[in-house]
């Protein structure tokens, strides 16, 4: 199969009336299958994405959401994507939790370097104490300027519950 455009032109003359068709057709055939790789790729992108077992989130240069799977929407408590994309860290969690995660994005903006495997407690959606083991990365076009942060959390909130009932423990037993 080839994809073709074609583009026709009707010169008129001084009735109006069409007098010539000019035309032109051009095989499109290689930009086609370019943006149906593109869409396969991102398709499959977006579905790893969706499937991890971790929130995953993508944001711009200023810190806003470009990107959150659902799990990144659970622990922000948010019903759907659209009601993260655009806001800050500032925006979504309007306590300490939010001004240290906004901090951590300036400065893997500002510094290029990835931020890794970083332990926050906050409190999320449903006002539950979590804990996550955070990564985030700077993105960058093709040039090598940064062009935003992807960040992965994973929970490890019943680690931490764990650690802490392990604590309580031997703090009952020394005394």
């Amino acid at each position: 199969t080839i994809d073709l455009a074609t583009r026709l032109k009707a010169q008129r003359g001084r009735d109006n009336q069409v007098r010539q068709l000019v035309g032109t057709t051009q095989d499109i055939t290689e930009r086609k299958q370019a943006g149906e790789a593109i869409q396969r790729e991102r398709r499959l992108l977006r579905t790893l994405i969706d499937n991890l077992p971790d929130g995953v989130f993508v944001k711009d240069t200023a810190g806003r959401k470009l990107i959150a799977n659902r799990v990144d929407m659970d622990l922000i408590g948010a019903a759907s994507e659209a009601d993260v994309l655009g806001k800050t860290d500032l925006e979504l969690f309007p306590n300490e939790a939010g001004a240290r995660g906004y901090a951590d994005d300036l400065v893997v903006l500002q510094t290029g370097q990835p931020l890794l495997n970083h332990e926050e407690d906050f409190i999320d959606g449903h006002g539950v104490q979590r804990w996550l083991l955070t990564s985030k990365v700077p993105l960058r076009d093709e040039a090598g300027r940064i062009t935003g942060v992807l960040g992965i959390g994973h929970d490890i909130t019943e680690r931490k519950q764990a650690e802490e009932a392990i604590q309580r423990e031997r703090r009952l037993l020394r005394t």
